[in-house]
């Protein structure tokens, strides 16, 4: 896939084993599942996933489902990735990379994941 135009009023998005040079959408409040599994290219799924959180009430965000297989996203920070802990049905597996963290920081994230998160190989 080259480009993808989305409309706004979509309540769900499944891309496995895709490379995608870009998405055209604008992330609203009727998206409620988001599936990303295996997904390449040259086209930003963090900011994507991430704006579509920002945009959630607590309750939206409760009912929300997110898949993220695969991912390799760096220069996160804690707060970021915190993010992906709010909603409510989650499947992430991947690799993430912090630009920072302090231990505060890690001991909210270790709440939240489990201490399994952290892997100390690679």
């Amino acid at each position: 896939m080259t480009n993808v135009v989305l409309p706004t009023t979509i309540q769900s998005i499944v891309l496995n084993d895709s490379n995608v040079s870009s998405i055209t959408y604008t992330p609203t409040t009727t998206l409620n599942t988001v599936s990303l599994r295996n997904v390449s290219g040259s086209w930003d799924a963090k900011t994507f996933v991430l704006s579509w959180i920002d945009l959630l009430s607590a309750e939206q965000k409760s009912l929300a489902s997110i898949t993220l297989t695969g991912i390799n996203w760096t220069g996160m920070t804690a707060a970021q990735v915190l993010k992906l802990s709010t909603i409510g049905t989650k499947t992430l597996q991947g690799k993430v990379t912090l630009s920072s963290i302090t231990l505060e920081e890690y001991q909210q994230l270790v709440t939240a994941f489990g201490a399994s998160a952290f892997d100390s190989e690679g």
